[in-house]
Order: structure tokens, then sequence, then C-alpha cells
């Protein structure tokens, strides 16, 4: 394993994922995590908004960026309608959500 790895991904339940698979919690893609397991923030990590982030167990997703939050509600939705055998016709939304608020942020689809 290198001595620094970039954060690749975000896994379902809000780790940070290296090319090796390696889950990191709390990472954003474009982080660098040390073997040590110490972090240093990339373009796509934010400051969680919540002040109990990281305590509760809650919103595991606070210190993703806009961008990089919508992405990931994105291709969480169009493969779970790939998965049930419809069309993804949510494919590309991700950049409509990008400058909505996350407090009922509802992205939809219709049957195609």
């Amino acid at each position: 394993m290198s001595l620094v790895e970039e954060i690749v991904r975000v896994a379902a339940k809000g780790d940070g994922v290296t090319a090796n698979g390696r889950h990191v919690p709390g990472a954003a893609p474009g982080d660098m995590v040390r073997a040590d397991g110490s972090l240093e923030h990339g373009a796509h990590h934010a400051a969680p908004s919540c002040r109990h982030f990281g305590s509760c167990g809650s919103c595991q997703l606070q210190h993703l960026d806009e961008e990089t939050l919508a992405g990931f509600v994105a291709d969480r939705v169009a493969n779970a309608v790939e998965g049930q055998g419809l069309h993804a016709c949510c494919q590309g939304r991700g950049q409509d959500l990008a400058g909505l608020s996350r407090a009922g942020c509802a992205p939809h689809c219709r049957y195609a």
C-alpha cells in the first residue's frame, strides 16, 4: 500500500473509498488519506452544517460538497431504477440537484 491514497468515490453509507477498496469514514472524493488514517481534505470536502455530525450517526453525507452529493444521489436513484428493470429516466439529473437545499431534496423519476 502506498503512503498516500486518494479517495475516488463515496460508498453507500458515506465512507470515502480508495482505488484499492479502503473505506475511510468522513472522507470525500479528492481527499488524501495517509497510511496512519489521517486525512488531507480535497476540493469536494465540505464543512458539515450540523454540530452533531459524526456523533449521532445520522446525516452521513454532510462532509460532501453539493456537486458530489448531487452526483451520489443521482447515481443511487439510477441504480435503484435499473435494479427494478425500469429505464434509467433519471440519468443526468445530478446537475439539476446541485443548487437545491439538502432538506427536502427528492429527485423523481417517471415510468418510461
